[in-house]
């Protein structure tokens, strides 16, 4: 799809001159795609249609600073095009989108955490939220934490329903905490890693409280091997 709206883009028939000030995910509202001719085609009155962007890991950098440049480029005609910023043409789209100041700020993190929180659980939310800040340069990860925190607690949230005040908070944000840290370990790194996010630490009891619970079903684990162990004797 992307290399026939290149072709789009670039096409000099009058009818195609919008889409050289259209951005990629908008091309479906004016053009519709004819799989047999292999073209796009200009949409006659009006018509309602939706282009959604697939999502793109973090961890797949050169797709996902292309999908960057993709949302804010208008009219591009080719990969290189594509990669090319005031007359000079990057060897990787992360350059480019550096360059042409796209990445100034956290608006592409951001805008990846609001899309996908549209459509993922809280635990693959959690998940992709530790992968964007191990892998990823981002500016403040304490106000990304924040702006998304209902939406990676949501799950613990309803947990912890029956408690009230400041023991369900508490409750809800270690435990969003400490499974968010287990992902971080996971990948090489931990909460404590990040300054401005919030520290275990900061709930010691809890943590205690964590470990022997932790502890206990250890030992009831192997509690039970050792029974089946005896019984296969």
């Amino acid at each position: 799809m992307l290399t026939r709206v290149f072709e789009l883009c670039a096409s000099e028939a009058p009818e195609n001159q919008v889409a050289k000030s259209t951005l990629y995910q908008d091309i479906p509202k004016l053009f519709r795609s004819d799989t047999k001719a292999k073209r796009w085609v200009r949409r006659k009155g009006y018509q309602v249609a939706l282009g959604r962007m697939i999502h793109v890991s973090p961890r797949d950098m050169q797709r996902s600073y292309m999908r960057v440049l993709l949302c804010h480029r208008k009219g591009p005609t080719s990969f290189e095009n594509l990669r090319t910023v005031d007359g000079v043409t990057y060897d990787s789209y992360r350059e480019a989108a550096l360059h042409a100041g796209y990445l100034e700020d956290d608006s592409e993190w951001v805008a990846c955490m609001t899309e996908a929180s549209q459509f993922r659980m809280p635990n693959q939310l959690r998940q992709l939220f530790a992968t964007i800040i191990v892998y990823s340069q981002v500016v403040e990860v304490g106000a990304l934490w924040e702006q998304f925190y209902d939406d990676l607690s949501i799950d613990f949230g309803y947990k912890y329903r029956s408690l009230e005040g400041n023991t369900k908070e508490e409750m809800v944000k270690f435990h969003t905490l400490k499974n968010l840290n287990d992902l971080l370990l996971a990948n090489g790194s931990a909460v404590a890693h990040f300054e401005d996010l919030p520290q275990l630490c900061e709930y010691p009891h809890l943590v205690l409280d964590s470990l022997l619970q932790n502890n206990l079903i250890r030992r009831e684990m192997e509690g039970d091997l050792s029974t089946a162990r005896s019984l296969m004797l």
